[in-house]
């Protein structure tokens, strides 16, 4: 999965998501400064397989282990899940870079204003294809809603995300949260 769709955990549901590179095309979102909270609802199709190679190289009990802890993810990434994060003047004034996450990835920024962010991630590598839209729009400074959807193939079995986002200020004092913090 893109690094954007493993990271959904950061206020403004953007923070976090997209990856940092030398490109300069700035976020533009305009947000209030302070505690944030951002509720993720995913919801997955398929399921991450490893191939079939690797796992006849493990002993049975090995890939008992492996399988279960796949399965275990799979289950743990579609619980919807709630995070704060507290997003200062400084990381507000900074932005966020939008850029590509290697060579054989390619980023699109569709929509990019202070009120609505949109951009497209196409991934191919041997054996891993994936096309990754994000959607956020503002309403006001104190809320964001949003979605991603990604789909992806690995070794030819096909995975799909579509996750809605909700983020909401909950005030100007952070509190103990010094960056962010897992609350579900």
């Amino acid at each position: 999965m893109s690094k954007s769709t493993v990271a959904l955990a950061c206020a403004l549901g953007i923070a976090v998501m997209l990856p940092v590179s030398a490109d300069t095309t700035r976020v533009k979102l305009a947000a209030d400064s302070g505690l944030w909270e951002v509720t993720t609802h995913p919801k997955i199709s398929g399921s991450f397989t490893i191939p079939e190679e690797q796992l006849q190289k493990m002993s049975p009990e090995q890939r008992a282990r492996i399988e279960a802890a796949v399965q275990a993810a799979m289950g743990h990434a579609k619980e919807e899940h709630v995070m704060r994060e507290c997003m200062t003047p400084e990381k507000l004034a900074q932005g966020f870079d939008l850029g590509n996450e290697g060579d054989s990835c390619k980023t699109t920024v569709v929509h990019n204003t202070s009120t609505e962010l949109e951009v497209r991630r196409e991934c191919n590598a041997e054996n891993d294809a994936r096309t990754t839209t994000e959607h956020y729009r503002m309403s006001g400074r104190r809320h964001i809603s949003g979605t991603v959807d990604a789909a992806m193939s690995q070794n030819g079995k096909p995975l799909t995300m579509h996750t809605t986002i909700e983020g909401k200020w909950l005030g100007s004092d952070c509190g103990g949260v010094k960056d962010m913090q897992v609350v579900k």
